[in-house]
């Protein structure tokens, strides 16, 4: 490996600490900080999507907090040589039900499957989207190229 990649599978991994500490950070907002915010965002959103609801929102939230991590976690086992998606689906797994357990712990929040469910899929949809761009990518490049890149 590269100093250069191990450099960047650093920086990598310090995103992903930083992304899920803002995520859990979220869920240990009380109920009511946490529906401020939503209402906040969904003014904004309904003067271009006047139809969307606090609910969908607030799925779509998850599923885009979760995709990000799903993102960051790929690119950095990517970035250390894993050729196989385990290690970001584990860890984005492990995160998303540590996430819904943590909410318990906030005044008004609560722990649900489907909301963990949810998470995760945000992670394997992203997890899916870098290892097939990655693979697609290495299948481009010219005979002689080096396909570890």
């Amino acid at each position: 490996m590269t100093r250069k990649r191990k450099i960047l599978g650093g920086l990598f991994l310090l995103l992903d600490v930083l992304w899920a500490a803002f995520i859990f950070g979220r869920s240990l907002q009380p109920a009511s900080v946490s529906g401020q915010e939503s209402g906040t965002l969904l003014a904004l959103v309904q003067r271009l999507l006047p139809q969307m609801t606090d609910h969908v929102l607030r799925k779509l939230a998850h599923f885009t907090e979760f995709s990000v991590l799903g993102v960051l976690l790929s690119v950095t086992v990517k970035l250390f040589g894993a050729k196989l998606p385990v290690l970001p689906l584990a860890l984005g797994l492990l995160t998303a039900v540590t996430d819904e357990l943590l909410q318990r712990t906030s005044p008004g929040r609560s722990c649900q499957l489907s909301d963990m469910l949810l998470d995760f899929t945000g992670v394997v949809a992203a997890t899916a989207a870098v290892f097939a761009v990655t693979f697609l990518h290495r299948r481009k490049k010219k005979p002689g190229e080096n396909p570890s890149n």
